[in-house]
């Protein structure tokens, strides 16, 4: 089973959250964050991946993240 510990999500969900400015950008324009980003964030008891999928993000392992970060467009 993947450990997800990082999301992307879309710019506008990064605002929202304020997180925009503070965590790293891929070259798509969506922001990564971490999971400690978001345990303030959403419904008791969800999940993480239920927290990403609500802001329209998509769960990422590390590796997964730094890839996201490394690619060009």
């Amino acid at each position: 089973m993947k450990r997800y510990n990082y999301a992307k999500i879309p710019l506008v969900s990064a605002i929202a959250l304020g997180l925009d400015k503070i965590r790293r950008h891929t070259p798509s324009g969506d922001v990564i964050i971490n999971e400690s980003d978001l345990l303030t964030y959403g419904s008791e008891g969800y999940t993480f991946e239920q927290k990403v999928e609500e802001l329209n993000g998509k769960a990422l392992t590390a590796l997964e993240a730094k890839q996201e970060l490394q690619k060009t467009e």
